[in-house]
């Protein structure tokens, strides 16, 4: 899970000015696929936005699945 250090609460409340942070997070979450070793295999990126898509804490985050087969459509 990557979570930015600014408050922001969810992908919806991202402004013009975060898209370098939006960026270095995807980046960062492009490294550690590589570090994991997930890079090859493949792996995905989530990001839940509010009740309904499933968001329970109040703050962007992404997280990083791999390692495993996943299924589509995702649950």
């Amino acid at each position: 899970m990557i979570v930015p250090k600014a408050h922001i609460p969810n992908l919806l409340e991202t402004a013009p000015e975060h898209a370098p942070l939006l960026g270095e997070m995807l980046r960062e979450l492009a490294r550690l696929a590589r570090e994991n070793g997930v890079d090859t295999s493949g792996f995905r990126v989530v990001n839940n936005c509010n009740r309904d898509g499933g968001q329970t804490v109040g703050h962007l985050h992404f997280h990083l699945l791999g390692g495993r087969g996943l299924n589509w459509p995702p649950g």
